[in-house]
């Protein structure tokens, strides 16, 4: 997975890591204590799964969280918790995503 870093980081999951640096998981702004809100590495949205993991993964999925929802960004904590490996580089910028949480702000096309 692709990541990248913002200096504000607001309203995007964060990338929490362990002791190593390494992938745990990802966290929705709205599911965040105030130590991951102030983590910087976001997710940028940028996938490469193996289709057969992600339908593993998305087959374990709940809503189980302050939205109700079931969130596609926890399929690869669910597969990390699983020993899958899961590799998360912080390599994009942020200019190469645009957040589908900010659509109506991010539509530079858009006659006025």
């Amino acid at each position: 997975m692709g990541t990248a870093t913002k200096s504000d980081p607001t309203g995007l999951g964060r990338i929490v890591r362990d002791a190593e640096g390494q992938f745990v998981a990802i966290v929705e702004e709205k599911e965040a204590s105030p130590e991951v809100r102030a983590i910087t590495e976001v997710n940028m949205s940028t996938y490469v799964f193996r289709a057969p993991q992600l339908i593993w993964a998305w087959g374990r999925l709940t809503s189980d969280n302050m939205q109700g929802e079931y969130y596609l960004t926890d399929c690869p904590g669910v597969l990390k918790a699983a020993g899958r490996p899961v590799v998360a580089l912080c390599e994009l910028e942020p200019c190469e995503a645009l957040s589908i949480n900010t659509w109506q702000n991010s539509r530079p096309w858009k006659r006025k």
